[in-house]
């Protein structure tokens, strides 16, 4: 599904309803959703680590977060081909596939401001570049 958004910038972010720290950052991050809203080079995808599918549904049916909603249908794999252990994470990929994650959501949106800026930043450190390079 994230190849249907090839040349744009993604902005990704993994959660889970059981996750603490996620819920408590659900407002900064619509902020930043509401923030780009008109920016249709722009696209936000929240990728739930939920296996309660019923309880994930339940979250988004409450509270209608902006974006596309994911749920990972094997959490595993969704950590290890996105390196990462704890929630919540946040992986910003550019317009040619490659991404790096995130400290926090704040620089994030420095990032989606310039993407000159999101670029140079995507090449200094570990770059991954997307499968279909």
């Amino acid at each position: 599904v994230l190849t249907d958004f090839e040349g744009k910038i993604m902005y990704l972010s993994f959660w889970a309803t059981w996750c603490g720290p996620c819920i408590a950052e659900k407002p900064k991050l619509d902020k930043l959703k509401e923030d780009f809203k008109g920016n249709e080079n722009i696209v936000f995808v929240d990728i739930s680590l939920d296996q309660n599918k019923e309880k994930w549904a339940a979250f988004l049916n409450k509270h209608q977060p902006a974006g596309i909603q994911l749920l990972s249908g094997n959490e595993g794999m969704t950590r290890r081909n996105f390196e990462f252990l704890g929630t919540p994470h946040h992986v910003l990929v550019n317009a040619n596939g490659q991404y790096k994650s995130l400290r926090d959501i704040s620089s994030g949106k420095e990032f989606l401001q310039d993407e000159e800026a999101l670029n140079s930043w995507v090449a200094k450190g570990k770059v991954i570049e997307s499968a279909a390079d």
